[in-house]
């Protein structure tokens, strides 16, 4: 088992770099939720405002998860996503020296982070 674990931690990329690239279209999702998001919280309100039911409902909602997340706040965590990746980000490269192999992928990935925030 030890020899197990040591060669699968000898084969572990230090590229978070990498992981943000492999996975950046999926970002692209995130853009065009928030771009969509003050628009999808003025149907909530209006739509709570102006139909009863869809009050009752989210009120009963809210009560069977007493102490957990609103609807509200479900709604916002993918738009507060992208803002923590960026500053996640910007910490590594500032903590990452220049020439470790993953610098410039940090760097990449920050950018792309910032074109869809």
């Amino acid at each position: 088992l030890e020899e197990s674990l040591s060669s699968w931690l000898r084969g572990l990329s230090q590229n978070i770099g990498e992981v943000f690239r492999d996975n950046a279209s999926l970002f692209t999702f995130y853009f065009h939720y928030i771009r969509r998001y003050d628009a999808i919280t003025n149907l909530i309100k209006t739509l709570t405002q102006e139909n009863t039911k869809f009050k009752e409902f989210c009120d009963k909602q809210e009560k069977l998860i007493e102490g957990k997340l609103t609807l509200g706040a479900l709604l916002i965590m993918p738009v507060q996503r992208l803002p923590r990746y960026e500053l996640l980000l910007r910490e590594l490269i500032s903590k990452t020296p220049d020439r470790h192999p993953d610098y410039n992928r940090l760097q990449r990935a920050y950018e792309t982070i910032q074109g869809v925030n």
